[in-house]
């Protein structure tokens, strides 16, 4: 397991938010709860043929002493691997699971069949006209229940002992960092801007209202774009939605995490610089505040000539975008300039870029 650094540990710490839950399983003989952290919970559907096949199943009669609202849950115990839908981060229940899964069965066979055949005995007409009526109107409401549900409950991914491959395909050294992050930036995602075409092709502003992903899963698909260059239609067949999708998830989250990242405020006090500089640079360097470079970025040929002769690069012989980059003697990065264009020398961006007002 990668060992985390004096910031990350300090960083975890802080944002360490008490996780207890007071969930429970309604399954008679259960004793789950929120406190178990490898059993994911999962809302009682709340109207329709499918909460009737969960009160069948679980062999409960709604009533003065099981009343089912928004916080009736069943453990994920009393489904099969099968009843989910997995990704590298989550597993979303899918929207026909039934619990099969007691301690009075005998043994793991699904009886999914049963409890179809149990839910459509002949009834009459107009009972049946108003349950596929229900039906309807909450299927829009089902799917962001099941949304609301992944994003709560479901924490439980594939590489979430595996260290190495969370620092392989996002970065961050350990997925207990990851989730410290992924909870520091959630609160602000209520108000995230979403983008998307038009078929005029043009870019629209709009609140997000409805997913097709969960937050966390959207988050983890966007860090392996950066760490690992992913293609598009990669991730898409990850994480098992259109290739469009992934497209707006990527722009959405770029520019989400600019604004919100670029307002923590991450230029240390000399004094910390001190705390935490090496002894080579105490001995050689003392005063050392910042050690800074530029670094290019490769970008496609411009279509305009005035651009295509400004982004060259004689340096890099091909078209880049320059940036200029600061790191404090013990390697945190605290500084990335703007965009500049190619042509531009170290000197130019320099003087442009605002760090010596720094």
């Amino acid at each position: 397991m990668a060992a985390m650094s004096e910031d990350e540990k300090d960083f975890l710490e802080l944002s360490k938010m008490g996780k207890g839950s007071d969930q429970h399983c309604c399954v008679p003989n259960c004793n789950s709860n929120g406190r178990r952290h490898q059993v994911s919970f999962h809302r009682f559907p709340q109207v329709g043929a499918r909460r009737n096949s969960w009160i069948q199943a679980i062999r409960r009669d709604p009533g003065p002493l099981f009343n089912i609202n928004a916080y009736t849950f069943v453990c994920s115990l009393h489904f099969i691997r099968e009843d989910f839908k997995w990704t590298p981060v989550t597993k979303t229940l899918k929207a026909d699971a039934v619990p099969t899964v007691f301690s009075r069965t005998r043994d793991f066979t699904p009886r999914r069949e049963l409890f179809k055949h149990i839910t459509t005995n002949k009834k009459p007409k107009l009972q049946s006209e108003n349950e596929t009526l229900l039906d309807s109107i909450s299927e829009e409401v089902n799917q962001e229940e099941d949304i609301q549900e992944s994003e709560e409950q479901l924490r439980n991914p594939r590489f979430s002992n595996d260290d190495a491959m969370i620092m392989f395909y996002i970065g961050f050294s350990t997925y207990a960092l990851f989730l410290a992050f992924f909870d520091y930036v959630q609160p602000a995602t209520n108000s995230m801007t979403s983008y998307y075409y038009k078929a005029t092709g043009t870019i629209n502003l709009s609140v997000s209202r409805q997913r097709t992903m969960v937050l966390i899963d959207e988050l983890f698909m966007f860090l392996c774009r950066l760490k690992c260059g992913l293609f598009e239609q990669d991730l898409a067949c990850r994480f098992n939605v259109h290739v469009s999708t992934v497209s707006r998830k990527l722009i959405t989250w770029s520019n989400f995490l600019y604004f919100v990242l670029d307002s923590i405020n991450i230029w240390p006090t000399r004094k910390q610089i001190q705390n935490k500089m090496p002894q080579v640079f105490k001995t050689l360097y003392p005063t050392t505040r910042v050690i800074i470079d530029c670094t290019e970025i490769p970008t496609e040929r411009p279509s305009s000539l005035a651009l295509n002769s400004k982004c060259y690069s004689t340096y890099q012989s091909t078209h880049t975008f320059k940036s200029l980059v600061g790191i404090v003697p013990h390697g945190a990065l605290i500084f990335i300039s703007s965009l500049y264009t190619g042509s531009m020398s170290d000197v130019e961006i320099t003087k442009l870029c605002g760090l010596v007002e720094l």
